[in-house]
C-alpha cells in the first residue's frame, strides 16, 4: 500500500510490559503553556502552595489547554526555558513536599455527549500530535455527526512500547475511554488498527466486547513497515480516504485517538483525575531499566538520567532523544522538561548517536522507493539545499509526514527530513509575525 521501511533484527528491540519504578522528582518544571501562540491565564505565583490536581494554568484561547500540577508542594519560581522544539516558554518550578495531597475534578452525575466534551476540556486532555485541546475535534463536529473513530494501536517504531503496555495491562480502562470518545463523537463505527505482529493483543478485545456493544467495531491490521502509525495512512486503511494537504480527518467525519488518550479520558471521567501524568517508553543504552514509566508532567529529563546511570554518567550518554528515533528530536541538555505530549525518552551512546558526514546526493532513488507519501525526496532536498522554498513546496514538501524514512535509507546521509522540518517551522513563524 505504501513504501516505508522494515527495521532489521538488531533494531527491533522490544521490552517487556513491565512498569519501571522511580522515585518522584524533588522538583519539576511544569509547562504553563504547551506551545507558542497558545494563551493561558497563569493562576499561581512564587511562594504559592499547590496540591496534586491544582489548576495552575487556565486556557484563555480556543487552542490552549488547562494544565494541572502533578505534585503537591511550593512554587519556587516562574522561569523561561526552551521546550523540545527550541521555543522559549514559561514554566513553573515546583518543589515536591512529598505529602501527595490532592484534589480532584467534580463527580460527573450524568455521562452524555455534552458533558464528556466538557470534561475533556476541563481535564486538560491534549492531542499528542498537535498539542491542541482534544475536545476541539468533537466540539467542532456537534452539528454534524461523526461517522468513524479510529484507535491507533500501532507503535511508532519497535523501540517504543507504550501502546502495547496499555493494551495489555490496562485494556479495560482503555476500552471504557474508547466508549466515551465514541459517545462524544456520536460515531457509528470504531476501528482498531494494529500492526500485523500484534494479533495476540488484538485478540484480547474479544473479552471486552460488551463495553463497545453499542457500536460497529472492526479490527484492521496495518503493514509491519514503519510508519504505519501515521494518521494519513490509518485514515486510508479505515476509510479509503486519501487526505490532501491541509485536510484533516474531521473533514470526513473521522477522529483518531490512541490508547493513552483513551486511558486519560477514562481517568478524567471515572476517577475525576485531570491529565497530569502519562505513560512513556524509557530506553537507555546498556541499562537494565528499559520499559514503561509513568511520567509526571514537567519532570526534568535529568531525573531519570541520574537514576539510571549514577556514577558512570560522565561521558557515557552522548545524546538524548524524545518521542522516537526516526522522527523525534535530539535535545541539547538534560534540563528539558518532559510534557504529557511525549511518547518516549531515549539515552543514546556515542555509537548510536554518531552523525555521519553528509555527502552530495547520488540520485539512487532509494528515498523515493520508501516514501509512504509517494514523493521524490531527492528533489525536495535539492530545492531546500539551494534555499528554493517555493520549488520544494511544488515538489510536495508540505505533504511530507516527517517519518524520516528517506533520511534513514539514504546511503550518503542526506538530512532531508531535518531540512523539511526547518522549512515548515520557518514558514509557521513567518505566518504569525
Amino acid at each position: 500500500m505504501f513504501g516505508g521501511v522494515t527495521f532489521n533484527k538488531k533494531q527491533e528491540e522490544s521490552f517487556a510490559n513491565n512498569l519501571l519504578e522511580f522515585s518522584d522528582p524533588s522538583t519539576i518544571d511544569l509547562p504553563l503553556i504547551y506551545k507558542k501562540l497558545q494563551k493561558n491565564h497563569i493562576l499561581i505565583k512564587v511562594g504559592d502552595k499547590v496540591k496534586r490536581g491544582t489548576l495552575v494554568s487556565k486556557s484563555a484561547s480556543a487552542s490552549a489547554v488547562n494544565i494541572y500540577s502533578p505534585i503537591s508542594g511550593t512554587v519556587l519560581d516562574i522561569v523561561e526555558k526552551c521546550d523540545e522544539n527550541g521555543d522559549t516558554l514559561p514554566f513553573a518550578r515546583i518543589e515536591n513536599d512529598g505529602t501527595n495531597d490532592s484534589i480532584k475534578l467534580p463527580n460527573m452525575s450524568v455521562v452524555d455527549q455534552i458533558r464528556i466534551i466538557k470534561r475533556m476540556s476541563d481535564a486538560g486532555l491534549v492531542d499528542k500530535f498537535t498539542k491542541d485541546p482534544t475536545h476541539l475535534k468533537y466540539l467542532s463536529q456537534m452539528d454534524r455527526r461523526l461517522e468513524n473513530l479510529i484507535i491507533n494501536c500501532v507503535e511508532e517504531e519497535p523501540i517504543v512500547n507504550t501502546k502495547h503496555y496499555l493494551m495489555t495491562s490496562h485494556i479495560e480502562e482503555v476500552l471504557k475511554g474508547v466508549s466515551y470518545f465514541a459517545l462524544a463523537g456520536d460515531v457509528k463505527n470504531i476501528y482498531f488498527i494494529f500492526s500485523q505482529k500484534d494479533t495476540g493483543i488484538s485478540a484480547n478485545l474479544q473479552k471486552y466486547q460488551e463495553i463497545l456493544s453499542k457500536w460497529s467495531t472492526k479490527t484492521i491490521f496495518a503493514s509491519d513497515k514503519y510508519p504505519a502509525d501515521n494518521f494519513k495512512i490509518q485514515m486510508q486503511l479505515a476509510t479509503n480516504k486519501i487526505l490532501k494537504v491541509g485536510e484533516v480527518t474531521t473533514n470526513f467525519g473521522t477522529v483518531i485517538e490512541d490508547p493513552m488518550s483513551c486511558f486519560a479520558l477514562f481517568n478524567a471521567i471515572d476517577n475525576n483525575q485531570p491529565l497530569m501524568e502519562t505513560y512513556m517508553t524509557l530506553y537507555g543504552v546498556d541499562s537494565d531499566k528499559n520499559g514503561i514509566v509513568l511520567v509526571k508532567n514537567g519532570t526534568i529529563v535529568e531525573h531519570y538520567l541520574y537514576d539510571i546511570y549514577a556514577d558512570k554518567l560522565e561521558g557515557f550518554v552522548k545524546q538524548i532523544v524524545v518521542n522516537s528515533m526516526m522522527s523525534g528530536c535530539a535535545v541539547s541538555n538534560a534540563q528539558l522538561s518532559i510534557d504529557i505530549s511525549m511518547n518516549a525518552i531515549m539515552f543514546l551512546s556515542e555509537e548510536q548517536s554518531k552523525q555521519e558526514v553528509e555527502l552530495p546526493c547520488i540520485y539512487c532513488n532509494k528515498c523515493a522507493n520508501v516514501c509512504p507519501m509517494k514523493l521524490m525526496p531527492m528533489w525536495i532536498d535539492k530545492a531546500l539545499s539551494n534555499n528554493n522554498v517555493n520549488s520544494a513546496i511544488n515538489q510536495g514538501a508540505m505533504t511530507c509526514i516527517n517519518c524520516g524514512c528517506c533520511s534513514y535509507v539514504c546511503p550518503v546521509r542526506r538530512r532531508i527530513t531535518q531540512r523539511i522540518s526547518v522549512m515548515r517551522k520557518d514558514l509557521q513563524e513567518k505566518k504569525y509575525e
